[in-house]
């Protein structure tokens, strides 16, 4: 197999020359800061996608549920909390 890019390609160590002719392992290329590019995206995305979603409710809330109720003919309808009954009740949950 013929290596592909040394940033594209995972495991690849890149031998560099430095100008007075010796030869260094060069680990911050290719494998190194791929990894930790992709491994901190990947962690972002998965504290993104994981973090509770934070609604806010109001009493406009139940206020507009009530409204689709009534355009939608339904027969029932709720009670409007006032925003100190509703945290009272999120700070249960």
């Amino acid at each position: 197999m013929t290596p592909t890019h040394p940033i594209t390609e995972r495991g690849l160590i890149v031998q560099t020359t430095l100008e007075t002719g010796s030869r260094e392992t060069n680990l911050m290329i290719g494998d190194n800061v791929t990894n930790d590019f992709l491994d901190n995206l990947g962690a972002e995305q998965y504290r993104k996608m994981h973090q509770p979603k934070e609604i806010k409710i109001t009493p406009e809330t139940y206020e507009e549920m009530n409204k689709e109720f009534e355009e939608e003919n339904l027969a029932f309808r709720i009670k409007v909390p006032t925003q100190k009954e509703i945290d009272k009740w999120r700070k249960t949950q």
